[in-house]
């Protein structure tokens, strides 16, 4: 062998295996996974709690002996929890009811009594009103006794004296009018014409003929009449100018003048405006006016006396005052009687709401349940007397619950109705979320936590105060493409995983992918973009793999 070839078949060999060794070295094992298709928890929160029992404080409201007691279990609505003794009540209320009936009957006659006042009292009033209109009347029969001037007059005539005696409707004394007096003349119906167209008149009175007065004609009627004699004559009124009054009736002559020729007509004064009063009762004359009088309106005429009907009055009057003093009898005596009826109405009131009182009391010798529960606990025995106040049982109040705390992050991700995961040793339960409080509240650590609490679906014979895990998934998908958190990374804001494609033999070849995710969970990623089912990723790449890069999966 040639001495060259040797070398050369060194150097192969070298190089062979340092080529081989290369080859071995360069082509890492990596581990890979599927993308795959499956639910997708993200988010959950997560916090501890405790269960509460709402719980409530059965305490007497009596004194007395225990006679029946609830044993620890359920207790429904309406059922007794406890009975407590109660003889001495029962002797209360039968001395309370005694005394109700007792003023009721009381109240009851003093009512009658009341009646029969009132029926009194309009009796007395009728009587009263009565006894006036009498008296009344018997004054206006004492107004009829006299007579008064209807206007402003003179006396012409009187009838009687005083002293007299006179009947009803008899005319006491006759007046006229002042100032409504005239002369009227018969005038012959041959002498009208001379009348009328007489120049002048002149008027004298037999009584006063040394004295004339002036006058003129005040009306001539068409109407022809017969005097006492049966000559046609025609009535004329005179009119005269004086100051003094003529005499009613008194006879007068009335001269006319005309072209020097007289002719005198006698008359008399007469007044159309004339009255002559009568009578409304019989009786003796105490006063009349005499003739010639003048009188103003209203001025008294005529007075009679009765003294029958003065007696009559002092009586009448006697019995008024008698009627006032009894309707005023029997007025204070309603007052009084007001009074009573008043107090004994109270009185009556009271004893009432003493009896109500007491059946308020009746009511809390018996203990009954006002609401679904369950006795927890008992603090005495029957036979044991309690005083007021005393505790005698604790009853639970409704459904158990979980309390638990928010943290400041976690406030707003919960709210009211939302379900909850509740965990106790073993048992998984599901919960409500039912109130949510406002006010924080300080940890020891100085957190800042808000109660919550979660009504509990399950009853269970858990104790009180049993810590609990409470949980909620925020955020869940179902049936969503996911790979490994450990395969995808992050470089200039992006995502990006190496997916492992199949090469020859046991060998893949990677390559740099882009895509895009959204739900996160534990462990596990939700893929938007670049990836599809089935295909493989590289977990946990590091720095030294690169795009292109020729591998071996753990799996091969």
């Amino acid at each position: 062998m040639k001495k060259w070839i040797i070398p050369i078949i060194i150097v192969i060999v070298i190089g062979g295996g340092l080529l081989f060794l290369r080859a071995r070295t360069s082509v890492p094992i990596l581990e890979i996974e599927e993308a795959r298709i499956e639910d997708l928890v993200g988010e959950t929160l997560s916090i501890s709690g405790s269960l509460i029992y709402p719980k409530m404080n059965i305490t007497s409201k009596v004194q007395g002996t225990v006679s029946y007691i609830k044993s620890k279990g359920e207790a429904k609505k309406g059922d007794i929890l406890v009975k407590i003794d109660s003889r001495d009540f029962s002797i209360q209320e039968d001395a309370l009811n005694n005394k109700i009936k007792q003023q009721t009957i009381n109240l009851g006659k003093t009512r009658d009594r009341s009646k029969g006042l009132d029926r009194d009292l309009e009796l007395s009033k009728t009587s009263l009103q009565n006894t006036i209109d009498t008296l009344n009347n018997l004054i206006k029969r004492k107004d009829t006794l006299k007579l008064f001037t209807p206007f402003d007059g003179v006396i012409y005539e009187t009838k009687f004296k005083k002293g007299e005696l006179t009947t009803i409707h008899i005319p006491l004394l006759s007046l006229y009018k002042k100032g409504s007096t005239y002369i009227l003349l018969n005038v012959p119906e041959k002498d009208l014409e001379f009348v009328k167209g007489a120049s002048s008149l002149e008027i004298t009175l037999p009584l006063k003929e040394d004295a004339t007065y002036s006058g003129k004609i005040q009306e001539i009627p068409s109407v022809v009449e017969s005097d006492k004699t049966g000559a046609r004559v025609v009535r004329v009124k005179v009119s005269y100018t004086s100051s003094e009054e003529f005499p009613l009736n008194a006879t007068t002559s009335v001269k006319f003048k005309k072209d020097g020729t007289e002719k005198t007509i006698s008359g008399y004064v007469e007044s159309d405006e004339k009255v002559s009063p009568y009578s409304k009762a019989g009786g003796e004359v105490v006063f009349i006016r005499k003739v010639g009088e003048n009188v103003k309106t209203g001025d008294l005429l005529v007075e009679l006396k009765s003294e029958d009907l003065d007696n009559q009055i002092k009586q009448q009057e006697y019995l008024v005052k008698q009627a006032e003093v009894g309707l005023q009898k029997i007025l204070d005596s309603i007052d009084s009687l007001k009074l009573d009826l008043q107090v004994l109405e109270l009185q009556l009131k009271d004893l009432y709401l003493q009896k109500d009182n007491l059946l308020i009391q009746k009511d809390n010798y018996e203990i009954k349940a006002s609401f679904d529960g369950e006795v927890l606990s008992t603090s005495v025995e029957v036979g044991d007397t309690v005083n007021l106040q005393q505790l005698l049982m604790v009853v639970k109040k409704g459904m158990s619950y979980v309390q638990g705390f928010l943290s400041e992050d976690d406030y707003y991700k919960v709210k009211l109705d939302d379900e909850m995961n509740i965990v106790y040793q073993e048992h998984n339960m599901k919960g409500k979320v039912f109130e949510i409080s406002s006010l924080s509240q300080l940890s020891k650590e100085g957190l800042i936590l808000y109660p919550v609490k979660i009504s509990l679906e399950e009853k269970l014979s858990i104790p009180e105060g049993a810590t609990m895990e409470i949980s909620r998934v925020l955020a869940f998908k179902e049936k969503v493409l996911t790979v490994s958190l450990d395969s995808v990374f992050e470089k200039s804001g992006e995502k990006y995983v190496y997916v492992a494609t199949k090469g020859t033999g046991t060998t893949s070849i990677i390559n740099l992918r882009k895509i895009k995710t959204d739900l996160e969970g534990e462990e596990r990623i939700e893929i938007l973009s670049g990836l599809q089912e089935g295909e493989r990723v590289v977990l946990k790449p590091d720095s030294k793999i690169k795009d292109g890069l020729t591998i071996r999966t753990k799996e091969d």
